[in-house]
């Protein structure tokens, strides 16, 4: 609360405290980023909490190794149950040039593509070989992150467009595979509120699309083959055929996936997929 926030700044001038009244998330990130003078940055989200020694641990491994990011792993607590589970990492995470970061980290922090649809409308699941890329649990040397800001029109996965643009720029990344880190999750937080809300959520996945390929020019067009699976112009046509009606009071016919599976497109904009 800010009465203990105020509480520490008095205690101790390292501590400032800012406010953003209510504002989100991005926007709070962004004036911590705007105000900070060290030498590296991290974030963590309310009602969150890490371990002692967390922020030592990963600058001193960051000093040592000289890399440019650092990520740890991290445990979910729910509200009413008792301890944490841990989220063991999910691959690689120490990559040694650019190549290796671009190939292996932003890869998996881009996105899925469509062809990633398609495996989960044939019961794969949506992930497998990508990852939600959390801002929390890691480290950012600021210098590097110098003019890039979270976008705030974005209400879920703001962090992973802020961690491709950030890991394109890096030329190594180090890791800590030790739960550091302890994520809460709420009943009625903004990830269950968000998803469950079928308009909302699919506004903000169209915003979300629109700043992946705002990134991919940025980029020069480093990104966007890691999510477009399909050669120009046939993404669609290639995997979709007109061979059933629509069903009663609907005129026209229904489209399905080669196979005879659901328009995954069809669902998505009725708020029922991708949950």
């Amino acid at each position: 609360t800010g009465r203990i926030l105020a509480e520490y700044a008095a205690r101790d001038g390292r501590v400032r405290v800012f406010s953003t009244s209510r504002r989100g998330v991005s926007a709070a990130r962004n004036t911590a980023m705007d105000a900070a003078k060290g030498k590296y940055l991290f974030f963590v989200d309310p009602d969150d909490w890490v371990a002692p020694g967390y922020f030592t641990r990963m600058t001193a491994l960051m000093d040592e190794s000289g890399a440019d990011f650092a990520i740890c792993a991290y445990a979910e607590t729910a509200d009413g149950s008792e301890g944490a589970v841990a989220r063991p990492f999910n691959g690689c995470y120490c990559f040694l040039t650019p190549e290796g970061v671009e190939e292996g980290l932003v890869a998996r922090f881009a996105g899925y593509s469509f062809g990633d649809v398609r495996k989960w409308y044939s019961g794969k699941p949506l992930f497998s070989g990508r990852e939600m890329a959390f801002a929390y649990r890691c480290a950012y040397r600021r210098d590097l992150a110098a003019d890039l800001r979270f976008d705030t029109s974005l209400e879920l996965n703001e962090d992973a467009i802020f961690n491709v643009r950030y890991l394109l720029r890096c030329r190594k990344t180090v890791s800590l595979d030790i739960p550091l880190y302890f994520a809460r999750k709420r009943p009625g937080g903004a990830v269950e509120t968000i998803t469950r809300d079928a308009p909302r959520y699919c506004g903000n996945k169209l915003k979300l699309l629109a700043a992946r390929k705002a990134a991919d020019r940025e980029s020069g067009g480093r990104i966007g083959r890691f999510f477009a699976d399909d050669p120009p112009g046939t993404r669609w046509r290639r995997y979709f055929r007109r061979d059933r009606p629509c069903g009663p009071g609907h005129s026209g016919r229904q489209r399905t996936l080669r196979g005879g599976l659901p328009d995954a497109r069809h669902d998505v904009y009725r708020g029922r997929g991708l949950q």
